[in-house]
């Protein structure tokens, strides 16, 4: 990811978390998070029915190269996950939409309390939702 691309997304007035190899400003770029307000897809293969008034939140989550394959992606996603929705007026509705052909990505959703409520669609995404109380 380049600066510009960091940027960009900071400009969409979400809350990005950043995740580098040193304590110090000269760490590689080992992951990235964001987290913002963003609208429930359209669908017509909802399994359950969900008001997209309360179900306004998602984020994108990605761990590059050597921070790959270290079991970090489950704390990453407590803290980051944890530190954005304490900034929220609760309860809150968060969505995912995840690739359903990658069985780790979901798991990992799922370990994390998102369920899917969804069907797959022509592209292979599933539909993930989470109450946050």
């Amino acid at each position: 990811m380049s600066l510009e691309q960091y940027e960009a997304w900071g400009q969409k007035g979400r809350t990005t978390y950043v995740l580098t190899d040193s304590v110090d400003d000269a760490g590689d770029l080992c992951g990235i998070f964001w987290a913002g307000q963003k609208e429930l897809p359209h669908r017509t293969d909802y399994t359950e029915s969900l008001d997209p008034k309360f179900y306004q939140h998602t984020y994108a989550f990605r761990l590059y190269g050597p921070a790959r394959g270290k079991g970090l992606s489950h704390a990453v996603l407590t803290v980051c996950m944890g530190d954005y929705v304490s900034r929220l007026t609760l309860p809150v509705g968060a969505w995912l939409e995840v690739n359903g052909l990658n069985p780790p990505a979901l798991r990992m959703d799922q370990k994390m309390g998102y369920r899917v409520v969804s069907g797959l669609n022509d592209q292979g995404q599933l539909i993930l939702a989470r109450r946050y109380d």
